[in-house]
């Protein structure tokens, strides 16, 4: 069995006991928090990894800063044509902030950092997402560094390592699918950058609501390219939980049953 690398594993075993995971940040009641939802797709190079939704809300995410999210592969990992295997870890994480959320628009900024060891070759080459409701017009990007320069929407929808129904793809060097390693974010580096998003929004309730889906990243590095799939980091400790809690009530159950039969 293919081992798994992606620490997010854990609440989609449990799907059937985590349907979703609410984000709460001080100040803010449940009700008010931004949700993030397992949705049951995988995607990546290496294959099976589990894709999420972040669904969120303009009556109480305008200026949001939400949860860092976080892309990782441990050394050791293959591609899985089996052609090449990670000689060292690679991570990256993004704080993404909602600068505007209005009913024709959507405005979030990226502040993206490759955290991978600089003493080894990898770089962020594009960053994807799904938008819905779908943008209706084409999206503009604004670089503090100009790394991040450049965003399209892929024409068949797809994505680097299967990833499908992407609507928004930031890229640093020739487009979506990469380009020459020396043109992506290195080791060690950082970048920030605002992308415009248009569309219609609004819900009919006075409010408008988008769902950011399936956030993937691809890495080039000197053993080879991956795709990975974005991990919401309070989903992975609450997920990582939930297991135990689960594997705890389990414990629980069969050893009542055992009482119940002396």
């Amino acid at each position: 069995m293919k081992p798994k690398f992606w620490s997010i594993l854990p609440a989609i075993a449990l799907g059937t006991c985590v349907a979703a995971i609410t984000v709460t940040l001080p100040g803010f009641s449940e009700a008010q928090a931004y949700t993030v939802i397992p949705n049951g797709r995988t995607a990546g190079n290496p294959s099976g990894q589990p894709l999420n939704d972040i669904i969120l809300d303009s009556r109480f995410d305008q200026n949001r800063i939400l949860d860092p999210i976080t892309w990782s592969l441990a050394a050791g990992t293959k591609t899985d044509d089996g052609k090449n295997t990670l000689t060292q870890s690679i991570l990256a994480r993004a704080i993404v902030t909602i600068k505007t959320f209005k009913e024709d628009q959507l405005s979030l900024t990226f502040n993206l950092s490759n955290l991978t060891n600089s003493s080894y070759q990898a770089a962020v080459m594009s960053l994807w997402f799904g938008v819905t409701p779908n943008p209706t017009s084409a999206s503009t990007i604004t670089s503090t560094t100009n790394v991040f320069a450049d965003v399209t929407a892929p024409k068949t929808g797809n994505a680097p390592g299967g990833f499908k129904n992407i609507d928004v793809c930031l890229y640093a060097a020739n487009n979506c699918n990469g380009g020459t390693i020396n043109g992506g974010l290195q080791a060690g580096q950082s970048d920030a950058f605002t992308v415009n998003i248009f569309g219609n929004f609004a819900t009919g309730a006075g409010y408008s609501q988008v769902t950011l889906s399936d956030m993937g990243l691809k890495f080039q590095t000197q053993d080879g390219s991956y795709e990975l799939a974005g991990v919401p980091e309070p989903l992975t400790i609450l997920g990582s939980a939930a297991a135990l809690g689960f594997a705890g009530a389990i414990k629980q159950r069969i050893s009542q049953k055992k009482l119940a039969k002396v």
